[in-house]
């Protein structure tokens, strides 16, 4: 089976999503029921070949141009499948190039705000609704996500979901040095980590306002956005050495960030006049699998990504309240910390394994 796989989102550039898209074609190229996996990201950055994996990357925003080369590109490899990471504009290359070849079977993957926040648009709803009715099967990162996005375009489309492997790091990664380890936090301070963009969905002004008021507790920020500044402000001056903002952390620094850690907590929240929902929520992965437990929201596909009461804690959306309580529950209670420690890596490796993810995909590829 010869697979193309078309993304915009891809490393260098970083994000969960790019995380995802890397460690997934890797994973992909190395199944035996997979010939070659082609790579075209139009992303910055140099071509690589590996062993049955090569990637082409075109740094554009051009539309046109994303679609020529798309499809010039398709036609080169003759492939069985193509399968686009990001709905936009790279599905639209798969929904075209299987429109000229039906030999090829096409599939892209919808994590969430990308096909919600654009179903009203004049131009772009169109587009996203012949993407639907043109790609052979949708895949979608939670059954939340894949429930709203039908009830949104009000129409049928063959879909299915399929949970992504939860994110790993490679040894070559953790070098343990940078800006992350130019800090510390008292020894006796229970530290609460999260790690996002800091844009109004995340949230991360009712983590801020919970944790302020608490003693003993410590704030870990990992990211960059437009509300940083605004968060910084947002922090009373009792509370400025409890509550650090780090910035942008290299993917290979953050196993530092999660084992200096006692808690993960992201309590994102649902914009709903912008479409704007986190589809699953890779981070609360990747923190379970470090044994750390998690504290979201009843938001988009986090219920999925957790197991509540096991886990971690669900918490309703705009409750700085009920994310404190949680928190000093975990903090207090060592046996129920201990419990939630060890079913978090449990269900982290269970739930959303890579040798799930994979032959699910294979599944769909080959039906």
């Amino acid at each position: 089976m010869k697979v193309g796989i078309v993304t915009d989102a891809f490393p260098p550039e970083v994000g969960g999503i790019q995380t995802f898209a890397d460690q997934f074609v890797t994973r992909l190229s190395e199944t035996p029921e997979v010939d070659q996996v082609d790579v075209l990201a139009f992303t910055p950055g140099d071509d690589e070949e590996h062993q049955n994996l090569s990637i082409q990357r075109v740094d554009t925003d051009n539309t046109p141009k994303k679609l020529l080369v798309g499809l010039l590109w398709a036609r080169r490899h003759s492939f069985d499948i193509i399968h686009s990471l990001t709905l936009y504009q790279s599905g639209l290359v798969a929904a075209l190039a299987g429109g000229l070849d039906d030999s090829i079977n096409t599939f892209s993957t919808v994590y969430g705000l990308d096909a919600l926040s654009l179903a009203d648009h004049p131009v772009l709803g169109p587009v996203h609704r012949y993407m639907f009715s043109n790609l052979d099967e949708i895949l979608f990162f939670s059954d939340s996500t894949r429930e709203k996005t039908h009830d949104k375009y009000e129409m049928e489309f063959t879909s299915r979901r399929i949970y992504p492997g939860a994110p790993w790091f490679d040894e070559t990664e953790t070098d343990g040095s940078g800006p992350i380890s130019n800090f510390t936090v008292p020894e006796e301070d229970f530290v609460v980590l999260t790690v996002a963009r800091l844009v109004k969905r995340k949230g991360i002004d009712d983590l801020v306002e919970a944790v302020s008021s608490m003693s003993n507790v410590t704030l870990l920020v990992a990211g960059d956005g437009e509300e940083r500044r605004a968060l910084e402000q947002q922090v009373p001056p009792e509370a400025e050495d409890r509550v650090k903002f780090l910035g942008q952390v290299p993917h290979g620094q953050l196993p530092d960030l999660y084992e200096r850690s006692d808690v993960f907590c992201l309590p994102s929240v649902y914009l709903r006049d912008q479409g704007d929902i986190e589809g699953l929520g890779l981070v609360f992965l990747e923190a379970q699998k470090f044994g750390l437990p998690v504290i979201g929201t009843r938001s988009g596909g986090i219920p999925e990504a957790l197991a509540d009461g096991r886990t971690g804690f669900l918490v309703n959306e705009r409750s700085p309240d009920e994310i404190q309580r949680r928190i000093a529950e975990l903090r207090d209670q060592r046996e129920k910390y201990q419990e939630f420690s060890e079913n978090a890596l449990s269900f982290a490796e269970e739930q959303f394994s890579w040798d799930n993810c994979i032959a699910e995909h294979i599944d769909a590829y080959e039906s």
